[in-house]
């Protein structure tokens, strides 16, 4: 019989150490897997499917197993998610198949099934053809069953890529087997010219005059395709079995029986809702009685550089379609993204047509700006007008036909791409593209005053702000007023805040507000934007304390030694943090998830206080921010975040950054004067006598270094439209759905598509070339789709054509897998230490099915004879998969490894007030072995196999005050030896939730203290000591966040067991303490020392800049990296204003 458990310890030890009760976890509740939602119900007897009438049909769905269910505003004849399989809420897993198409051969327009082979071999995959790439033409291509050495006698690649762009024209000759869908008329590229004009700022007297002393300006190698043609193809592509033509509003019944509204899709959102019923008020065309239904258009463009070395760049506009669930088309492998343009740069020689004198710089940037809106001007052409106002029909993938509606849902881009779109002055008086905040208060973000400019003073393209932009520019091009006046002629004609440079065309063709299409960019607004801002700003910091570089070498060491987590979602950190060499935005991303343990205690206790405080916010909004499933309580907690992380961010300047006197890094330092080379050269040059005035100007000019004898001032600035646009992240959530479904992330990741198509390419007239790349893979792609979507609804027993399928083996439904191999095992009499019966108990425990697993119950010796250890063999496996539900309701998995990542948590069973959700635990080993039973009495002798985890338990650290309300990090530490907690343990697998990255709590140190041996398995290999506490890191990513927070979907089976945690985090000043001390600082400046801002003048290159000031050293990269681009400082804006 199991011996009664011993009485509990006491809270405190003598030591200090952390403590938890002798108790083991309660048996983990299993996760429920993802589903379909409930099925719309059938229509009541009599009512007509599809019936146009402007009448409420409202109708509401049943909730499914985690509590979801829909409204739509009408009865939907198409619910696509009806059809998607488990495997697609799996990672890994994005299928696009649909309805099948009229048969024809799959190699089309090629002569055989081999050279198909071969061509999409070719086209797809890596640029530069890898091992990976050569295995698959060794699997896929040589070794496929169809394939036949014969059939490519005599084969060109040149030759069947002329035959394959031939067959993508509208007149291509078809042969009886060909698919319409394959080569849709009018979906290829067209290559034409673009004309703008050159304001010369001279007065004309006549037309005559006027027509030959204007500048036309003729652009050439603009390639882009028609947009109508784009969406038609679109329509009839196989991956449109998944566009949602309905949009509805999804709830959520909370574990409190509250009906919360959730937005996550961009068809859930407040916008789409509003147009598809503005449309479903719209008269019908006439004659014309099908559904109406909206294409939803999400645009992204912003210019890359396509090489590390030389100028080569190409500027693309890519369309995607918001119908398609977002899980989908962010994924490139998915071929959701449509290249429709490739705008071309400003020609070379375009300053040698402005005449010495005049404003050229503003002169080149009214170019810019106004060939942006002319690319445009032609991608909007008469027919997308036509279709935007009037429709297209279309036959959708369930044999419907429908009136499709195209409108502009948003618009992706970085600060200088919005500026160009807006069409308004890049970092002016009034720097937000979509309200008239002053650039003086873009740091009151949380304030009422801010809410209030916000709300009465939004951007609006008004018919009185239109017919003054059309008398401005009269005034410019007829009357020959100069460019630079622009700014004074619209604010004495429009007599209100205006800063806009042009007629938009977006609402000049399409009567819409261009303004509200603008939504917010987490990757260069805030990753890289707002937390740049203040990484930037702490290095300097650190380097401002003594002695000289310290500290900076200590924040180095500490993130080197901050362990990597999950697949790439904590990546192993450079050499050099601080030196922020070539850092994307997911290096940023990974630098704030982990900061707080690596900041703490490098500065004074005050400004550390104030400094954590800080970090914790920033991760806190970030985590929110960035969440793939909000709810109306998520919602709102980042609308509180966003209030505190303005009165932190004033904190931080007012005190910490007033108090410390920061000076520019080297690096800025360098950059800054090789930018001033390059303008001095520049103005040089364009002078009459450029090589002597250049000569005679660095004759007479000191040195550098005398001139600079001390270091450039930097300040702390919060002025600028990334930390204005803070604010905006709440409400753009519900308008638009969450931020990963229109952040330039999106885009950024296309970017890599292009590039891909560069080291294919000559090099000479690349755009061209990348055009028939783009078609050559798109339509293989459509290919693929056409052919899968014919293999839709055939037996179970029937193979696919191709299984790439990689996901590892576990079962879905299943908590955890382990392997199977017998290579690695040991005795068992080795295995338990002098004759331990913990192993035993644990098993026996196991296979009684007791309430608590594990350590609590004592078997007697008669009970360990009885059980029988198969071959007297503990195996052992390298790694461990656990399977568990995002808070998004989607499939996840973590990799437990022993050696690596291999910390975990489990749920607490402890209830008590205050107590923490989760106990943490470091596993040593896993393991498996086959038992029997052999009581006479056993009703089952058979082997049966257990797993089970050898694991070191963390103890919460006592003492230690963390959550929401103190923004603060959960600490906890190995359990000491003597303790009565148990040090270690045996733990069954399916007990684990997750993984758990644990970041060593640095500025507590190490220590020897808590075991007694030296050299032990316990510790990794080598060390002889252990960190005296470990922070948890709830900022990896965000489910784990979720988890800390409570209020996530799809932890349901936590939420019917009464686990459940608050977002209210409003802290008192006593609980705060000092960390929330209000100080005051002044702004006083030092005389013998310049001085700047890091504001975003530091941080964006200017949009309406000449492009010939970009930074082409080879030591600073300037292409873009995978998420984001790199730090480089040499793209700072002149000193000088535009106007």
């Amino acid at each position: 019989m199991p011996s009664s458990p011993a009485p509990p310890p006491p809270l405190t030890n003598p030591e200090g150490r952390p403590k938890r009760k002798h108790r083991l976890p309660p048996r983990y509740v299993q996760d429920l897997t993802p589903e379909p939602p409930a099925p719309i119900p059938p229509p009541a007897i009599g009512v007509t499917r599809r019936v146009i009438l402007i009448v409420r049909d409202t109708i509401t769905t049943g909730a499914n197993k985690f509590g979801l269910w829909r409204e739509y505003p009408h009865r939907p004849s198409l619910d696509p998610d009806q059809f998607v399989p488990a495997t697609d809420l799996r990672p890994g897993q994005t299928s696009t198949s649909t309805a099948v198409s009229k048969p024809r051969a799959r190699y089309w327009p090629f002569r055989n099934m081999s050279i198909y082979l071969l061509m999409d071999w070719m086209h797809s995959g890596s640029s530069m053809k890898s091992v990976g790439e050569v295995d698959k033409l060794s699997n896929e291509v040589l070794s496929h069953p169809d394939f036949k050495l014969e059939d490519i006698a005599g084969f060109s690649a040149r030759t069947q890529n002329k035959v394959f762009d031939a067959s993508d024209k509208p007149d291509a000759e078809s042969s009886g087997d060909q698919d319409p869908h394959d080569a849709m008329p009018g979906d290829g590229w067209i290559e034409s010219t673009v004309d703008i004009m050159i304001p010369l700022g001279e007065k004309h007297h006549s037309e005559k005059e006027r027509c030959e002393k204007e500048r036309r300006l003729t652009v050439h190698g603009l390639h882009h395709r028609p947009l109508l043609s784009v969406m038609k193809a679109a329509v009839a592509d196989a991956s449109s079995r998944w566009f949602h033509y309905f949009p509805f509003r999804r709830f959520w019944k909370s574990p409190s029986g509250e009906h919360v509204r959730c937005y996550d899709e961009a068809y859930t959102s407040d916008v789409w809702l509003k147009a598809h019923d503005e449309l479903q008020k719209q008269p019908n065309e006439p004659d014309c009685k099908l559904e109406k239904v909206i294409l939803g258009l999400m645009f992204w463009s912003d210019s890359t550089h396509l090489s590390s070395f030389g100028d080569a760049k190409v500027w693309p506009i890519y369309m995607y379609f918001g119908n398609l669930s977002k899980y989908m088309r962010s994924k490139p492998s998915c071929g959701a993204a449509h290249h429709v343009a490739y705008i071309p740069p400003l020609p070379d020689d375009v300053g040698d047509k402005i005449p010495a004198g005049t404003h050229k710089r503003d002169i080149m940037t009214h170019c810019k700006r106004e060939l942006f809106h002319a690319v445009w001007d032609k991608l909007l052409d008469d027919d997308f007008v036509h279709s935007y106002k009037h429709g297209f029909t279309g036959l959708c993938s369930d044999g419907v036909w429908r009136r499709f509606y195209p409108r502009i849902f948003s618009y992706s881009a970085d600060y200088p791409e919005k500026i160009l779109i807006a069409g308004i002055r890049s970092l002016g008086q009034y720097p937000c593209p979509r309200c008239f905040v002053t650039k003086s208060d873009c740091d009151k973000i949380g304030l009422a005053k801010d809410t209030t400019q916000r709300r009465d003073n939004p951007r609006e393209y008004t018919p009185w702000l239109r017919s003054c932009l059309i008398t401005a520019r009269d005034l410019i091009y007829k009357v020959g007023k100069s460019i630079i006046i622009l700014v004074r002629l619209l604010f004495a004609l429009a007599d209100s805040p205006s800063d806009a440079r042009l007629q938009n065309i977006f609402a000049e063709k399409l009567g819409i507000n261009p303004y509200a299409m603008l939504v917010v960019d987490m990757l260069h607004e805030f990753e890289l934007g707002v937390w740049k801002y203040v990484f930037v700003h702490l290095i300097r910091l650190l380097h401002a304390a003594l002695p000289p570089g310290h500290l900076v070498d200590e924040l180095d060491k500490r993130y080197r030694q901050v362990p990597t987590f999950g697949r790439s979602t904590i990546r192993r950190f450079s050499i050099s943090a601080s030196a922020m060499k070539k850092l994307a935005a997911r290096n940023y991303e990974d630098l704030l998830q982990c900061a707080i343990p690596v900041f703490e205690g490098l500065l004074p206790d005050h400004h550390n206080a104030i400094i954590l405080t800080l970090l914790y916010r920033l991760a806190e909004w970030h985590a929110l921010g960035k969440l793939r499933l909000h709810t109306e309580t998520t919602r709102s907690h980042l609308a509180k975040t966003t209030v505190e992380v303005g009165k932190e961010l004033r904190r931080f300047r007012d005190d910490t950054c007033e108090n410390i006197k920061t000076t520019a890094l080297l690096k800025e330092e360098a950059a800054r004067a090789r930018q001033k080379a390059r303008r001095d050269a520049k103005k040089a040059t364009a002078s009459k006598d450029g090589v002597a005035d250049a000569g005679a100007k660095s004759d007479s000019a000191p040195p550098a270094k005398a001139r600079r004898a001390k270091k450039l001032k930097k300040l702390f600035d919060l002025n600028n439209s990334k930390t204005h646009n803070l604010p905006d992240y709440a409400p753009m959530i519900k308008d638009f759905g969450t931020t990963d479904s229109f952040s330039s992330q999106v885009g950024e990741l296309e970017h890599r598509r292009s590039k891909g198509f560069f080291p294919r390419t000559s090099k000479k007239k690349y755009h061209l070339q990348m055009t028939k790349l783009e078609r050559r893979q798109t339509r293989l792609w459509r290919a693929r789709r056409a052919f899968e979507a014919s293999q839709h609804g055939r037996h179970s027993h029937h193979p696919p054509f191709s299984d790439n399928d990689k996901t590892p083996t576990a079962p879905d439904g299943e908590r955890y897998f382990m392997g199977s191999s017998e290579k690695h095992h040991q005795d068992l009499f080795s295995f338990d230490r002098g004759g331990d019966p913990a192993s035993k108990n644990h098993i026996l425990a196991r296979r009684h099915g007791g309430e608590y697993d594990g350590d609590e119950e004592v078997f007697s010796n008669e009970d360990h004879n009885y059980l029988r250890i198969c071959e007297n063999r503990v195996y052992s496996v390298q790694t461990m998969r656990v399977n568990y539900t995002t808070y998004d309701v989607r499939r996840e998995q973590d990799t437990i490894n022993p050696r690596t990542h291999c910390n975990v948590m489990v749920a607490s069973p402890d209830t008590s007030t205050n107590a923490h959700r989760f106990w943490y635990a470091r596993v040593l080993g896993i393991f498996y072995v086959w038992v029997c039973d052999d009581r006479p009495n056993s009703p089952n002798r058979a082997a049966q196999r257990i797993d089970f985890l050898w694991i070191r338990w963390f103890g919460m650290v006592d003492g230690h005050r963390y959550g929401l309300r103190v923004a603060r990090l959960p600490k906890v530490g190995f359990i000491k030896e003597e303790d009565a907690s148990p040090t270690f343990g045996f733990l069954d697998p399916s007990l684990v939730v997750r993984a758990c990255h644990l970041i060593p709590a640095f500025y507590s140190g190490r220590t020897t203290d808590l075991l007694n041996a030296t050299t032990t398995a316990a510790r990794a290999f080598g060390e002889v000591d252990d960190w005296e506490a470990f922070y948890v890191n709830i900022f990896a990513d965000r489910d784990m966040f979720m988890r800390e927070v409570g209020q996530g979907v799809g932890h349901f089976a936590f939420h019917q067991h009464g686990d459940t945690a608050s977002t209210e985090y409003s802290a008192t000043d006593e609980e705060m303490g000092d960390v929330r001390g209000e100080s005051s600082g002044g702004d006083d400046e030092d005389a013998d020392s310049a001085e700047d801002t890091n504001g975003e003048e530091d941080a964006d290159e200017d949009a309406e800049g000449d492009e010939s000031d970009e930074d082409d050293d080879s030591e600073e990269d300037s292409s873009d990296e995978e998420f984001g681009e790199d730090f480089d400082i040499d793209q700072v804006a002149e000193d000088d204003e535009l106007f």
